[in-house]
């Protein structure tokens, strides 16, 4: 049996499986426009509105078949028998509608075959629809649009084999004319899942099949504007702009001399710049030698142009008609056209001669629920999402998007790096150098090019991605760089051509595919040792970083400090925007590879954004905000209230903003202000004074200055009172510098120990504490006629896992992981060194009524700092329980040593002191603290430190410290893939109470980190998907002196060795204070 029915394709080949063949009777690509009637409509440009545009979008006929060897003739007929076909939504993927599978892999392809073979057994799927043409159509030109179909696919009309494509990611048109009919027309198209095109779409994103993107008619005379390139360049004073128009004619019949175009430009405003229409005709094209064919080229000096940037995207609209010789208007079309400058010297890339910050993300395009297929209702929610938290720039990953979406980035202001649809990631360094893909390559980088070649916010052409780099690229290269000089090149392959090893190449290396050093998940000392010392006059902008697969992005903060201080290091492009998971059935639970069947997958490796699948940001997008927040705050006297303000904008100033500020005291606010007004051109610090009055503080308080940056009136991509930003100051002049170290023993209520062989209680009217005799361990707290405790306090050094510190999908498939260059190496060592199971071995207590504190400094080599307000309460304490413990795991004996001295107060508060000695060998530790439960209901939780998300030592500047009010459930975050989360950073102290407000008190003597939550770590470890997780009635408390920090080791480099936890000897401490607000106010705890 042939693999290729004849009537599909009757040649010697298979073009599915033929590299060479990249289409059959396709047109040539264009650029997007629509036909219009007269003015009004082009200058509205609403395609649906046009009478020459008619849309096939709707409902379809559908069957699904095994390979396109089942296919029978019948199917492609226009009398074929359809009626007991599925009907099926178009534009769309047919396995987000009950058909076949989606299938994920990253690196892999789903496929053993070589290239260009791909399996005979291929999913086809036949869609029929139907159409009648408008009367006025038939004496015109017909053309159909393709937005997007995957893989490769067939186009029948009325049984007639109209033509071929391949290229998932860019439009492809076809000539229907000679097959039109009068009255109903039938449409067959056949597409086939998997072809040699799918060698080059080897992206980390979800394998689907089916026309994703818009399929519409277009009319055209038989004389039409076939296609248009304008660009509104700029001098070097940028003062005076050009308008640079080129426009080919198509004609159908025989050409006719005296066909005329006119141009006219539409400013901002809506006013004309011409006084009146331009007009250029059309050259006949019969010479020879200096013959351009049916192209005119029309030039325009405009004086002052509004300028087009990410901060004011000023856009002009350029109309152009079609005129016959006899001056009758035939067709009007329009695009935006935006003056603007990009351009790159002494080592920067310059925007309208500024040199800029590129505030960028990768962003793949996915819908959680219609996969491919992505509403320009959900283009804006990114973009919307993007300004508020000052992004500038996206790149396409890895292909070009849908047509809405760079008409929206030119509206709104984003800098766009426009990416071909190709990647060759399995196949790296392999089909770049092999002749018959030749083709392919350019075909792809030309179809970029020519459809998005009018839009402004593209800034950078780039060749592809992960697809090494050769004579196929080179060409591309060539290509660009002769069709379009007002734009970058960018290649991150050019600089690691063979495979993915180092990328500092010798300066100037392959400068011809990329003007730009783009590196990908480069470490910091790299970029920072590039940029010192390079001969290279190309600036770095790293192409992907800070993978933000579950709760990562760990050292933004450590990126963005490098970047600002170091001439030619420019930011770059977080990897990526959006978590890939899928909900196929609408219950809102996100899966993702191989929870559909499909093997080989990469698991949940695609689920690696900032924000989840319904666009609802990460805890990490408030980090980023931050970092790269417009407006910046420098102390100069704070006791005076003043600052110095930056102005870190590119192109506007500050009249937009509003200051609000705010002084408070341990999170209560004490005094406010506003400041209206803030004059500050781009990169310009003015001074500014607060009316601050200075404050009465008891001893131990804290005072923060905090200052918001507000935008005073809505714009286009936000509403009056946004925050854009914050700085936040402690202004310890201010303060009484007695430090009390969060501890006050409340007068001497009187108390009674008892002691028995396996219980020692300690008794008074507010309540009962209670420790094991034997062990030293503290057993119960009881308060508010209710006990306290789940579980005892105990060492913890475990979390669940980050996915930065492994993909537990793949523990004990390491050799998986290295091929697809993703790391499991950190999660590996924990589990082999038997940290998430850590064994008691050996306790010992002692117990005492009179406490003698040891000198440490002998046994450790330190003093143990800040206890000396603490200390100061002992004499009043009633008992002392010493405890002893040692750990065992793995192969380690003694791997931990946990001295505990609890002293305990009259009024049942207590202090925990605690010593951890750390095995040399176990010198990264996932955590250092203690962890225990509280009963069910303990619900309400307040914290005075970082807030009010979660934060990480190599994540906190996002947070500001102030006194948060929240509840248990609210700290939980849905990451996809159950793992850590929660956490806050500097934490001076937390309470946790009932519904009665009884509860418990929890502070130390210094700054601790600490979460709350009803999902225990061992549950969250076992649970695959956050769907699936179970909430726990008990609340499980983690006091930890110190957590690992994020870093971005799912792909990148790990944490940073500042932000690990080293083996040796640890000192914190804790004070438990449980309350009864019938016996005790709870203020009075503070």
């Amino acid at each position: 049996m042939s693999l290729c029915p004849n009537f599909l394709y009757a040649g010697p080949d298979i073009p599915w499986m033929n590299p060479e063949c990249i289409g059959i009777n396709t047109l040539p690509p264009r650029t997007h426009l629509h036909g219009f009637t007269n003015e009004v409509e082009a200058i509205n440009a609403k395609p649906l509105d046009s009478h020459w545009h008619l849309n096939l979008d709707g409902n379809w006929k559908f069957r699904l078949y095994q390979k396109p060897a089942d296919l029978d003739e019948g199917c492609i007929k226009p009398d074929g028998k359809d009626s007991e076909w599925d009907s099926i939504k178009v534009p769309g993927n047919w396995m987000m509608q009950g058909y076949d599978s989606p299938h994920y892999t990253n690196v892999q392809m789903p496929f053993a075959h070589q290239p260009p073979k791909v399996p005979e057994e291929n999913p086809t799927g036949v869609y029929r629809s139907y159409f009648t043409l408008p009367k006025d159509w038939k004496e015109r030109r017909t053309v159909i649009h393709f937005g997007g179909v995957e893989s490769a696919f067939f186009v029948f009309c009325n049984g007639n084999k109209v033509g071929f494509s391949k290229d998932s990611r860019t439009p492809v048109e076809f000539n229907l004319t000679p097959w039109i009919v009068s009255g109903t027309n039938h449409l067959t198209v056949v597409v086939i899942r998997w072809s040699d095109g799918s060698f080059l779409e080897d992206q980390d994103h979800w394998w689907m099949a089916g026309p994703h993107r818009s399929i519409y008619l277009r009319s055209t005379a038989m004389t039409y504007l076939e296609d248009l390139f304008s660009l509104g360049e700029l001098n070097q004073n940028l003062d005076e702009g050009s308008l640079e128009v080129d426009a080919r004619v198509g004609f159908t019949g025989p050409v006719e001399s005296g066909w005329k175009v006119g141009i006219q430009l539409i400013d901002p405003e809506g006013n004309q710049v011409f006084p009146s229409m331009q007009h250029e005709e059309i050259p006949v094209a019969e010479e020879t030698r200096i013959n351009l064919g049916h192209l005119i080229r029309f030039s325009k000096k405009i004086h002052n142009p509004e300028l087009w940037n990410t901060e004011t995207p000023k856009l002009y609209n350029l109309l152009l008609c079609l005129f016959d010789p006899f001056g009758n208007e035939i067709e009007w079309t329009s695009c935006k056209v935006g003056f603007r400058r990009v351009e790159i010297k002494n080592r920067e890339l310059l925007i309208n001669g500024r040199p800029v910050l590129i505030q960028g993300v990768n962003r793949h395009e996915h819908d959680p629920h219609n996969g491919k297929t992505v509403s320009r209702e959900s283009m804006l929610q990114d973009i919307l999402l993007m300004k508020k938290y000052n992004f500038n720039a996206v790149r396409c990953a890895h292909y070009p998007n849908d047509s809405q979406w760079y008409e929206l980035c030119d509206e709104y202001g984003i800098y766009v790096v426009d990416e071909a649809n190709i990647e060759t990631h399995h196949y790296y360094g392999r089909l770049c150098r092999e002749p018959q893909w030749a083709n392919a390559f350019l075909d792809r980088t030309r179809r970029m090019v020519e459809t998005n070649k009018n839009h402004p916010c593209i800034i950078m052409w780039s060749l592809g991605n992960e697809s090494g780099y050769g004579p196929n690229h080179a060409s591309c290269a060539g290509w660009i760089r002769e069709r379009d000089k007002s734009r970058l090149l960018h290649y991150e392959g050019a600089l690691r051509p063979e495979f993915q090893g180092d990328w500092q190449p010798e300066a100037g290396f392959n400068s011809l595919a990329t003007d730009v050093i783009a590196p990908m998940y480069p470490e910091i000392h790299d970029i920072v040792e590039w940029v010192r010392t390079t001969k290279d006059e190309r600036p770095l902008i790293m192409c992907e970083y800070s993978h933000a697969m579950g709760n990562s992005n760990g050292s933004l903060s450590d990126y963005w400090e490098v970047i600002r201080q170091n001439h030619g290091l420019q930011g770059g492009f977080i990897w990526d925007w959006v978590d890939q998971g899928l909900d196929l059935d609408g219950k809102g639970h996100w899966d993702y590879g191989g929870d559909f069947g499909d093997e080989p997958n990469d698991a949940n490796f695609c689920i690696n954004g900032l924000v989840w699948p319904d666009r609802q940001p990460h805890p990490a997008m408030q980090e980023f905000k931050k970092l790269v927040q417009p407006v910046l705050a420098r102390a100069v006297d704070l006791q005076k209230g003043k600052l110095e303000l930056l102005n870190r904008r590119d192109f506007t100033g500050l009249e937009d903003i509003r200051l609000e500020w705010k002084l408070e005291i341990d999170g209560e606010t004490i005094q406010k202000g506003i400041l209206e007004t803030l004059e500050a051109n781009p990169g310009q610090s003015i001074p500014i004074e607060l009316n601050l009055a200075g404050p009465e503080v008891l001893p131990g308080k804290e005072v923060y200055l905090t200052l918001l940056y507000i935008l005073k009136t809505a714009c286009k991509w936000a509403n009056e009172g946004h925050e854009l930003g914050w700085d936040q100051f402690r202004i310890r002049e201010f303060e009484n510098n007695t430090e009390h170290g969060g501890f006050f023993i409340r007068g001497h209520n009187s108390a009674k120990i008892s002691k028995s062989k396996t219980e020692i209680k300690v008794e008074s009217d507010l309540g009962r504490l209670s420790f094991d005799t034997n062990s030293g361990r503290l057993k119960q707290i009881h308060c508010g006629d209710r006990d306290l405790l789940a579980s005892s306090p105990q060492l913890n050094v475990w979390r669940a896992p980050t996915d930065n510190d492994g993909l537990k999908a793949w523990i004990g498939n390491e050799e998986k992981s290295v091929s697809n260059l993703i790391s499991v190496r950190t999660l590996s060592r924990w589990l082999k060194a038997g940290l998430d199971q850590i064994r008691l071995t050996k306790e010992r207590c002692n117990v005492s009524e009179v406490f003698t504190r040891r000198d440490s400094s002998a046994e450790s080599g330190q003093k143990q700092p800040g206890l000396t307000s603490l200390e100061q309460n002992l004499e009043r304490s009633l008992l002392h329980i010493e405890v002893e413990q040692c750990y065992s795991c793995g192969p380690i004996s003694e791997a931990f040593v946990h001295h505990t001295i609890w002293h305990v107060f009259p009024d049942l508060s207590l202090w925990m002191e605690n010593m951890v000695m750390v095995h040399e060998e176990l010198n990264d530790l996932p955590r250092i603290g203690i962890s225990f439960q509280l009963q069910e209901g303990f619900e309400e939780f307040e914290w005075f430190g970082n807030g009010p998300h979660e934060s990480y030592c190599d994540r906190m500047a996002g947070v500001r410290v102030g006194r948060f009010h929240s509840t248990v459930n609210e700290q939980y975050v849905p990451y996809i893939v159950p793992q850590e989360h929660g956490n806050k950073t500097g934490l001076r102290w937390i309470i946790l109470k009932d519904v009665n407000c009884s509860g418990l008190f929890i502070s130390g003597s210094g700054l601790f980190e600490g979460s709350v939550s009803h999902y225990p770590d061992e549950h969250l470890y076992s649970t695959s998907h956050a769907y699936r997780l179970q909430s726990h009635p008990e609340t499980s408390v983690y006091l930890d002196y110190r957590q690992r920090g994020l870093g971005t080791g799912s792909c990148g480099p790990d944490t940073l060795e500042q932000y690990l936890i080293p083996s040796g000897i640890h000192h914190f401490d804790y004070v438990f204070r449980p309350f009864d607000p019938r016996k005790k106010d709870p203020e009075e705890l503070f």
